[in-house]
């Protein structure tokens, strides 16, 4: 898809959950044509230190992969490294029934999150503004390819912090009417 929307010069955007776009040997697969594509993801990805664990876990990451997380991935590490293992030591147990129980209370600082918590209902907490910085629950971020290189580009508070600039493609499109 990535491909034929470049090789077409769509006159669109092109951004979401895109998860091959995240890896980070896409650029050299698609040759290129990724330039401006925006991917969500998590801090952990660009190494932005939102907790004491992003960093760390990032750099863990590298080490034994050669590569840096993608969001699954970034999640999934910190299930089996920081939430998973504070519910066992708080269970006492690896049983399932007492794992639920403590899994319910859980509120740990993991790579996306100053307090991982699950809500109600189960699902992750990520207060009233998913993509606000300064919030101790997950942060969603978006990721950019400029020039081979991922950038972040999404919160804005982010990416003007990290001196990065949102580009679009090289073609024409509505983007060349914005002031």
């Amino acid at each position: 898809m990535v491909r034929e929307w470049c090789d077409r010069q769509s006159p669109f955007v092109l951004w979401g959950v895109l998860g091959d776009v995240g890896m980070t040997d896409v650029w050299d697969m698609m040759e290129g044509k990724c330039d401006s594509v925006s991917a969500v993801g998590y801090p952990v990805t660009s190494g932005y230190p939102l907790t004491t664990k992003t960093v760390p876990t990032r750099e863990a990451y590298i080490e034994r992969w050669g590569e840096s997380p993608i969001s699954f991935a970034a999640i999934a590490y910190d299930v089996v490294r920081f939430i998973l293992p504070d519910a066992m030591r708080r269970a006492g147990t690896a049983e399932p029934e007492a794992l639920v129980e403590t899994l319910e209370k859980t509120n740990v600082e993991t790579s996306s999150a100053r307090r991982f918590v699950f809500t109600s209902s189960h699902d992750t907490m990520v207060g009233e503004n998913p993509n606000d910085p300064e919030a101790d629950y997950m942060l969603v971020c978006y990721f950019q390819w400029q020039d081979g290189v991922q950038v972040l580009v999404y919160p804005q508070e982010l990416m003007e912090a990290t001196g990065v600039t949102y580009t679009f493609p090289d073609w024409p499109g509505p983007w060349d009417n914005l002031d």
